[in-house]
Order: C-alpha cells, then structure tokens, then sequence
C-alpha cells in the first residue's frame, strides 16, 4: 500500500500529470517565440546592429536561433504525442500534410502573387516584371519550393534548402540580398523529423523501445558539441553545409520527443527548471569571458 501511495504521489509530480493536452500554454509559448525570432531578425534587417543576445555571447548565439531551438522541442513533444497516440501511421502522415502544406503553399503565394509584385513597384514601378523575367521569376519560386523538398538535390543543403530563395533580383540591396522568406528555412528540416518520427512509430520504436531514441539524442548531441566545437573538423569529415543545421535542429526535436516519452518519469519542479536557466546562463558567461 506504502509502494502504492508513492507512486502515486511520484506520477503528481511527474511532467505528464502537470501536462494537460486540453489546458496548456504552448498555444502561447509559440507566439511568443515567433515575436523573439522577428525581434531578433529586426536587428540584422533593419540595419540596427548585433542584437543583444549576439552581442553578449560574441556572436554564438542569437535570440532568433534560441526561439527556433525551443520550437523544435515543442514540436518534437506534441508530434512525438500524436504518432504515440495514432493506430495508422499513414493517418499521422495526412495529419501532418494538412498542417503543414495548405498554410505553406498560401505563404508562398503571398510572397510571389502579392509581396514580389509589390516590391518590384517600389523598386522599378513596373510589378508586371517577376512574372516575365526569364531568371528566377514568381512561378519558378512556386513551383521548385511547392513540394518543399528538391529531389535532384545532390546533398542535404540541396534537398532541404528553399530553393530559388530570391525572385527576379528583387531586394538587393537587402542586408540579406534577394531573400524573399528567410523563415521559411527550417520548415524542410522539421518536416523531415515529422517524417523520421513516422518511420520510428511504424517500427514500434515509439511503444517499444524507447531507449532508441534515447540513443539518437546521445549520437546527435555528440555531432552537435563536435560541430559547435571543432567546426573545421566537422566540415572534413561532413562536407554537405546542411549537415550541421540537420544535426542542431534534429538535436532539439529529439529532446522534445525525449520528454514526451519519458514524461512520467521527469519530475515537474519549478526549482529544477530554475537550475537549468541558471546552468545555461552560466554557460554563457563562460563563453563571453573565454
């Protein structure tokens, strides 16, 4: 009975019993990392210098690359919770599709139909021209990026990145010449976890044997710190210059799928969580004075 009380006591502490699927703030989380990752971008587009988090860490981190880090960490926990949950991995698969793919093609729309047009008229007074230049033109945008992978990509920057980027040599004179949409550039990478994540589930790893991805976290975690620490070691040994985004943000995911799999057993405590900013803090202060 004693045994039973605990463990009882141990599951109202524990991560899943505070996580409510109904009633939670990830709704809010999520916008406010949006917000940080435009503040963050202002800086460099707006032309108002290093931003703050960049400038306290000599340029190593950013409060844009911190906001996408925790992105994939929730999308990792709530992705990771509906291939649990699913009986069909090709159910899971459509889920994903409608999540992702409507509101994209409307993104990139936009951007070509509505944004091109416009700063071709702001630039030249002719907004006719993204559709009739013979190089990179709107269609070519939406075409080559609607299936957000590139097949005849010859590496991982060739298949993931968003590719063209520019339209008919607009923006320019951009602090990031031509880019139309830089923020579309992690979508291909969190796709491609949403797809690791089905293979994992259609295996039984998901229900099974959870320690795998446990043991994909450690192997990315190491690439990551071998990456971050040696990067010209890394570039030898990895020669496609996606790899390393591939590592970082697949790093991340998998410590939201971490979480999510193991949620009965992390302890839900506010001092923990104090701890750990307290911990990354320092970390920073250790690289600032080294």
């Amino acid at each position: 009975m004693r045994f039973l009380n605990f463990s009882n006591a141990q599951e109202r502490t524990s991560f899943a019993s505070a996580f409510d699927p109904k009633n939670n703030a990830f709704g809010f989380l999520r916008l406010t990392l949006a917000v940080l990752v435009v503040f963050s971008h202002s800086y460099p587009l707006g032309g108002f210098g290093t931003e703050p988090l960049a400038a306290f860490t000599q340029g190593r981190h950013t409060i844009g690359l911190v906001s996408v880090a925790m992105f994939f960490v929730l999308s990792g926990f709530l992705i990771c919770g509906s291939a649990s949950a699913t009986t069909s991995v090709a159910r899971f698969l459509w889920h994903r599709f409608l999540r992702i793919y409507p509101g994209y093609w409307i993104c990139l729309i936009l951007c070509a139909g509505l944004f091109a047009p416009l700063a071709a008229f702001l630039e030249s007074g002719n907004p006719l021209r993204v559709f009739s230049t013979p190089w990179n033109p709107s269609q070519s945008f939406l075409i080559h990026n609607a299936g957000l992978f590139h097949a005849n990509g010859l590496s991982i920057e060739g298949m993931l990145a968003i590719k063209p980027n520019s339209i008919a040599g607009l923006l320019r004179s951009n602090p990031l010449p031509g880019m139309i949409n830089g923020s579309l550039w992690t979508l291909p990478f969190e796709v491609a976890c949403y797809l690791a994540v089905a293979v994992l589930a259609a295996i039984g790893v998901l229900r099974r044997a959870r320690w795998i991805v446990v043991a994909l976290f450690v192997g990315l975690w190491c690439l990551h710190a071998f990456a971050y620490l040696n990067p010209d070691g890394f570039g030898r040994y990895f020669l496609s210059a996606g790899m390393r985004p591939l590592v970082m943000l697949c790093l991340y995911f998998s410590a939201g799928c971490i979480c999510f799999l193991y949620r009965k057993k992390i302890p839900h405590s506010t001092a923990l969580f104090v701890l750990s900013l307290v911990l990354v803090g320092s970390a920073w202060l250790s690289e600032r004075s080294g």
